[in-house]
């Protein structure tokens, strides 16, 4: 993509996102929201602590969950309306985007992108910008929505029962896991999100917690967990990826 359409998707975005603040909270699945947040914070819980980034961090929600973990971490978003929801949290936010993250080198052991990739125009361009500032050992959590959800995502989105989406791609776990391992990023493990979306009748959380064990498969979303098994040679100057 070149840097003009880039720039100009990013503006974009950002007046989309910055339109929904408001709302944001109200629009949120609750239990969605709070079950993946609980699987993602279980797959960060045994690795080694340190300076984390929540990329595409929204309201701050999984941050907050970090920084109670023990991670000195960092809330980024492209929208500066979120972000005010995200302070609320007593959390660092920075405003950018994962394709030009604001930060040297090497600076995380941890980055966490939930349900982010889908709305990149060039999620390639931001596993390359991951791989340079995650630190060699250092892991990246990601997790995406199951493709074969999308008519009942599209369903939701009309009716304004989640938060609408914009500038979604259709994104598989192997081409993930593809590009993460182009940029020196191996797959540890992966989980199923969610196989009941809804939070009514009570006990189907318990069967859907079951099931997400036995078909992650069919789960609305899936949690990958990759470690960069490598260093990969950046120069010291920003590195023009466009």
């Amino acid at each position: 993509m070149r840097k003009l359409d880039h720039l100009l998707l990013r503006q974009e975005t950002k007046k989309y996102y910055d339109s929904l603040a408001a709302d944001y909270l109200r629009l949120r699945h609750p239990y969605g929201a709070a079950r993946r947040r609980e699987i993602i914070l279980g797959l960060c819980k045994e690795l080694r602590k340190g300076n984390a980034l929540d990329g595409g961090a929204a309201d701050g929600f999984v941050t907050a969950g970090l920084s109670y973990q023990g991670w000195s971490a960092i809330a980024l978003d492209i929208s500066t309306r979120l972000l005010k929801l995200a302070r609320k949290h007593d959390v660092e936010v920075v405003a950018g985007d994962l394709g030009n993250i604001p930060f040297r080198n090497s600076s995380f052991r941890l980055v966490v992108c939930a349900e982010v990739f889908e709305h990149l125009a060039d999620y390639s361009r931001a596993t390359k910008e991951l791989s340079r500032v995650v630190s060699s050992g250092g892991h990246v959590v990601i997790s995406i929505p199951n493709p074969i959800w999308e008519p009942l995502f599209k369903i939701a989105d009309s009716l304004r029962i989640k938060v609408p989406e914009k500038t979604k791609h259709t994104i598989t776990r192997l081409q993930l896991r593809v590009t993460m391992e182009r940029y020196g990023f191996e797959s540890i493990k992966e989980l199923g999100i969610i196989f009941w979306p809804f939070w009514r009748p009570e006990f189907m959380r318990k069967v859907s917690r079951l099931l997400e064990v036995r078909f992650p498969d069919a789960c609305a979303s899936i949690a990958m967990l990759f470690r960069k098994h490598r260093t990969m040679i950046w120069s010291r100057e920003r590195i023009n990826l466009a």
